[in-house]
């Protein structure tokens, strides 16, 4: 076999080493794996060394012990030494380590390879710069495309709440042009406990931004750090998770800043305090002003983006059936919604049910192809089947999504499944281990799902239909017996890679 498949097969390897797993393990996996490989004989570590891209991560940890710290430099040099100047990617897990004047900086200066991806954690409240500034003029200012930064407090800094770190602060806005500058390549944007400061950046390409864990002063920060998306015509994903504003007691008017995202497709937002999803969603709105002109003009800023998908997560509390029938109202292109709550409830089919009334029918509300409930349990379904098919049929689906643990108590609730997949018209998906799925009274044994991924991100299930002697052999069950399938399927559609 050519060395040259046999490099590209290690390098799917090796990729896949890391899927998953923290930012530090990822680094640590990645070089055990291509070490390992490197190690089995001689045929493997030629074609290991002739893959350039193998070597493209700079990988730079600090290890602090009792008694010394060790930093991963030789790891660092060896690898810009391989990759041949190829695209490379700089991980750098720092701690409190300041690497002004480090060899690894040296030889990146005398070699300027082309540093598409930089991935930088800090703990200490000074030298994030002092990488950042550096990788930027080594790596030319249109050649960065994708940037994460991360700040995580050592105890030495730690108070009842560590403030986020400002980026660019403490008296060093000589190097913030070059930094904007950059933003101008940049494609994916995330930021840990880091606020963003570059209202001169053009973000014309960017495509995704994440901020997270990030405590602001007040609103106009919040805004001055959201300023630059004016310029970010292209973001398809937008993640707000655990944002705060520290004084919500604030009058200062929130300057008017108009921010039109004619291409998002997914808006995220987790655990927001309500002082910062009401600066970013209406901040233009007096909040002492009449409820339905809120709406309006809530109204007005959302459907123009043209969303697709609603997700929700109520964190342990109930859903207000009618304000959400009410915000569907307002967003009729909607085509998937997916809730997560703690239990399904006939409120909450109540909501998600298209009724036949004039206001409905006037207003416009959404029509589902898919309808995704996550919930950690669905109790006494027979008491309130007719309003789970009533949703079910006022609806186009294609594709419903059970998540959570059905409990079923009564053998005259079973066809609210067992109708649904006799009929072939939708596919039911369950996402937990013990989720009731039929009765051998209401399914016949010949429809099973074709295809049954356990984990898989991707699954399918589709009705066929199986000889008499493959059905015997799949064994029976009395009527009114539960059959359950432990899993029938493991789906997560929410799953965040970790902050890299």
């Amino acid at each position: 076999m050519p060395i040259e498949i046999i490099g590209k097969i290690f390098e799917l390897a090796i990729t896949g080493s890391s899927a998953g797993l923290s930012m530090r393990r990822a680094i640590e996996e990645t070089c055990l794996c291509l070490y390992n490989i490197a190690g089995v004989c001689r045929g493997w570590r030629a074609a290991v060394l002739a893959q350039t891209s193998l070597w493209n991560l700079i990988p730079i940890i600090c290890y602090r012990g009792r008694h010394r710290t060790f930093i991963t430099m030789r790891s660092a040099a060896l690898a810009i030494e391989r990759a041949e100047c190829s695209n490379m990617r700089l991980a750098a897990d720092l701690g409190l380590f300041r690497p002004a004047g480090s060899p690894v900086l040296e030889q990146l200066f005398r070699i300027k390879p082309r540093i598409h991806y930089v991935n930088l954690r800090t703990s200490g409240y000074f030298n994030l710069e002092e990488v950042l500034n550096p990788i930027i003029e080594i790596a030319g200012t249109d050649a960065i495309t994708e940037l994460s930064l991360c700040f995580e407090p050592s105890a030495v800094f730690m108070s009842e709440r560590p403030d986020s770190y400002v980026l660019f602060g403490h008296n060093m806005d000589s190097q913030l042009p070059l930094f904007e500058l950059s933003l101008g390549s940049v494609k994916v944007l995330r930021l840990k406990n880091v606020i963003f400061r570059a209202p001169n950046a053009s973000l014309g390409i960017l495509r995704e931004l994440r901020l997270q864990d990030i405590m602001f002063d007040n609103s106009i920060a919040l805004m001055e750090t959201l300023k630059p998306l004016s310029t970010a015509s292209r973001l398809e994903r937008l993640d707000f998770i655990k944002i705060e504003v520290n004084d919500v007691n604030s009058h200062t008017p929130i300057p008017d800043i108009s921010i039109l995202l004619p291409n998002l497709r997914t808006l995220n937002i987790e655990d927001m305090s309500y002082e910062a999803t009401h600066t970013v969603l209406c901040s233009w709105i007096n909040i002492d002003s009449d409820k339905q002109n809120q709406c309006n003009i809530l109204e007005q800023a959302i459907q123009p983006h043209g969303h697709s998908t609603l997700v929700i997560r109520t964190e342990g509390n109930d859903i207000e059936s009618r304000a959400l029938h009410e915000l569907l109202h307002r967003l009729p292109s909607l085509t998937r919604v997916q809730i997560h709550t703690t239990s399904l409830s006939l409120a909450l089919c109540s909501a998600l049910t298209q009724h036949p009334d004039p206001a409905d029918l006037a207003t416009g509300f959404p029509q589902f192809s898919q309808i995704y409930l996550n919930s950690e349990s669905i109790h006494n379904i027979h008491e309130w089947q007719d309003s789970f098919v009533q949703m079910l049929s006022s609806h186009p689906l294609e594709e419903v999504i059970l998540g959570g643990a059905l409990r079923v108590l009564a053998s005259e609730a079973f066809n609210v499944t067992g109708s649904w997949l006799q009929n072939g018209t939708v596919k039911i998906r369950s996402h937990a281990a013990f989720f009731v799925c039929s009765s051998q009274a209401h399914i016949r044994q010949d429809i099973v799902p074709t295809t049954i991924h356990t984990g898989s991100s991707d699954v399918r299930a589709v009705n066929r239909q199986l000889s008499p002697e493959q059905a015997q052999h799949r064994g029976s069950r009395g009527p009114g017996e539960l059959r359950t399938i432990n899993p029938l399927a493991v789906l997560d559609l929410h799953q965040r890679p970790p902050f890299h």
